[in-house]
């Protein structure tokens, strides 16, 4: 006779044990294919903390700079290897907007979670500044 898991058990195989997959979605550029996929919470900490605004106001982020994080630690090949690294920075970050950064950005941002709280963010930013 097999003794019934308690509650806590059950609760912590669903969520600890069960190997929760990421969310992922494909990017195709120029004929290749992009696995962006969703971070884990050590990987949006990191994102979150490289991205903040240089205004002395720590609740501002920058929403350039979390796309480029997002993207370095977001996109992978289909086999599972990561794309970018942080040595990349600076060229990711001087891309053309409307280049792949935007598009592989704008899925790792929606995959965050915190895309729309950091949208507002910015458009505060922005309306700060252009009324001063």
């Amino acid at each position: 006779m097999a003794k019934e898991q308690s509650l806590r058990d059950r609760l912590r195989a669903k969520t600890l044990g069960s190997g929760v997959k990421r969310h992922e979605e494909t990017v195709e550029i120029d004929g290749e294919t992009f696995i962006v996929r969703q971070p884990t919470v050590a990987q949006r900490s990191d994102i979150l903390k490289k991205s903040k605004a240089n205004t002395g106001d720590a609740e501002r982020i920058d929403i350039g700079e979390m796309q480029v994080w997002a993207v370095i630690h977001c996109t992978y090949t289909p086999d599972g290897e990561q794309v970018f690294e942080p040595a990349d920075y600076d060229v990711l970050r001087n891309q053309p907007t409307g280049s792949f950064v935007d598009k592989l950005g704008s899925v790792a941002l929606r995959l965050m979670n915190v895309a729309a709280v950091e949208a507002k963010n910015f458009e505060e930013t922005t309306n700060d500044s252009s009324s001063s």
